[in-house]
């Protein structure tokens, strides 16, 4: 897995979607001219045969603080709010 430029992981879960075991990351786009971030990402991973395979990613509007695991749904604390993905 290979991060953009100024671009930290910062949060991990492991996650059970549709009995799947995934990893999902949740990443921070630091700016050097914003005093705190203002965007970063969510990227999902598939693990299957010993192997991480890439499924999908979603950009957010903040920085990503914690994740969890609820029934199957990812949990996101991003920035000041918590979301839900599925």
């Amino acid at each position: 897995m290979k991060l953009l430029n100024h671009e930290d992981a910062t949060s991990l879960c492991l996650i059970n979607f549709n009995d799947e075991r995934c990893l999902a990351i949740g990443t921070t786009i630091i700016n050097d001219e914003d005093e705190t971030p203002k965007c970063g990402r969510i990227i999902l991973y598939q693990y299957k045969n010993q192997q991480l395979q890439f499924l999908a990613e979603k950009e957010i509007t903040g920085p990503p603080h914690g994740m969890v695991d609820y029934h199957g749904k990812l949990i996101v604390a991003v920035g000041n709010t918590v979301d839900f993905f599925v």
